[in-house]
Formats: C-alpha cells, sequence, structure tokens
C-alpha cells in the first residue's frame, strides 16, 4: 500500500519525500504556481489529482480537473462524486467519462470514482455497479464510510473488494491512523494507496500517531510547526508500527 502524505501548500516539498505516489488538490492547482512548480519537478512520482469537493463542498467540474491535470501532469483524476449519495456520483462519473471522451482525452489519466452509500446495502450496490464499469480504472472507499461501520474500520468492507477487478483507494482517514495501521497483510496487499492529511496534522499538534484528530488542516495556511524534522519523526514512527504490526500478523 502506497501513503499518499498531503501536506499544506507551504510545505508541500515534503509530500515527495522518497514517496512513489502523492495526491493533489485542483483548487489548489488553480491558486498555487508554486504547487504546480513543485509537481513539475518530480515527474518519476505518480500524480492523483482530487476534485476538491471536501475542501470546497462540492466537487469541481470535470473541465477544470482535466485543465489541473495538464498543468501538473497527472496520471490519474478523481471523476467529479456527490458526497454519500452513489446514485448521484454514477450519474456524475458516466457524464464525466462521455466529456473526457467527447475531448479526445479518454485513455490519458486513469480514471478513479468514490463509492458512496450510507450502509453495507447501499454501499455495496454502488460498488457493484462501478465495479462493472469498464471505463473506470480505480474505486476508492472514502473516510466517511468509517462513521457508519460497526467497529469503524473500512477492513470491514474487505470481503466485498477483495476480487474487485479495479484498483483500491481508501480516500482520507476518519478518526486517527490506527485504521490504517490495523488493516492486517491481507488489506494491505489489496490496498494500492491511501491519502491523508493526519502526518502533518500530528506534526503540527505534537501528536502521536494513533492519538483521535483535534480538528483538520488547513492547507493554505503556514505552519511553522510543521517542519522537515517533525515530519520526519512522524513518518518514521508510522512506517515502525506498520512494519511491527506487519511482523506480528504474519508470524
Amino acid at each position: 500500500m502506497n501513503l499518499c502524505s498531503i501536506t499544506p501548500v507551504m510545505q508541500c516539498q515534503l509530500m515527495y519525500k522518497e514517496s512513489p505516489m502523492v495526491m493533489l488538490l485542483t483548487h489548489l492547482v488553480e491558486k498555487y504556481p508554486d504547487y504546480v512548480e513543485e509537481a513539475l519537478k518530480h515527474p518519476e512520482v505518480y500524480k492523483i489529482l482530487d476534485n476538491s469537493l471536501i475542501e470546497l463542498g462540492g466537487a469541481l467540474t470535470t473541465k477544470r480537473l482535466l485543465e489541473a491535470a495538464e498543468k501538473v501532469n497527472a496520471d490519474e483524476i478523481i471523476l467529479p462524486d456527490v458526497f454519500k449519495d452513489g446514485k448521484a456520483t454514477i450519474k456524475q462519473a458516466k457524464e464525466a467519462i462521455a466529456w473526457i471522451k467527447a475531448e479526445g482525452l479518454f485513455g490519458k489519466y486513469k480514471l478513479q470514482v468514490v463509492c458512496h452509500g450510507n450502509n453495507f446495502e447501499e454501499w455495496e450496490e454502488n460498488f457493484k455497479e462501478l465495479d462493472s464499469m469498464d471505463d473506470i480504472d480505480v474505486i476508492s472507499i472514502p473516510k466517511v464510510t468509517s462513521t457508519w461501520l460497526p467497529k469503524g474500520n473500512r477492513k470491514e468492507l474487505y470481503h466485498i473488494f477483495k476480487n474487485s477487478k479495479k484498483e483500491i483507494h481508501f480516500l482520507g482517514v476518519w478518526y486517527n491512523l490506527g485504521e490504517l495501521l490495523n488493516l492486517g497483510n491481507d488489506v494491505w496487499d489489496r490496498l494500492r494507496s491511501a491519502d491523508t492529511c493526519l502526518p502533518s496534522l500530528y506534526a503540527i499538534q505534537g501528536k502521536k500517531i494513533i492519538q483521535d484528530r483535534d480538528g483538520t488542516i488547513n492547507l493554505e495556511r503556514d505552519y511553522k510547526e510543521l517542519t522537515e524534522e517533525s515530519y520526519d519523526l512522524i513518518m518514521k514512527e508510522i512506517e515502525k508500527e506498520i512494519i511491527k504490526s506487519y511482523i506480528h500478523i504474519c508470524y
């Protein structure tokens, strides 16, 4: 599993440290030239471009997504989705794919779609429909799913996505990094990637990596507490815990 650690714009260079994959946000690409410039310095890093739904309260248009993707040489885009509305998300995804094809851009980027649902039944139904759509490459499972899962861990959905034809991404982390650290090796091996701003938030707030988040991060603020040293300490602790957990599970 690749961890995409999201940092504020002013410390965006930290995202690329020893990381094969990052997640960028469309509205930040549009607004900050330095954010774009840093992305272009790392052609070897796989870049996922998010549609900024959570940050802006609604997904940006496919046109704006594609324009931003061109600026940063993105490898993958998250198509517009509708928060907690699976049927509306599928409608949006189909419209976006049709627009991309009409523009002659289909195949230039991998396409990711967020799977939504308010309970097991709704989510599974939505997942199966997305899984049947040949034009979609990646299905992401949003952090909000954790709020209705009995144990609050998305590994409870493993039986649904383990045999999928698609790549799987965990979109965000709701409570703390304990969810990712306790997935187990079967889920880690099946999961292509996950993204979260928690490493940066922990470094800013001086928290331990299994403590619950205290609010969220403002990606457009310059946090003096987020230094390379404080960030590296958190990332090393995460790596140590994942290795320890994996060894415990396997042996």
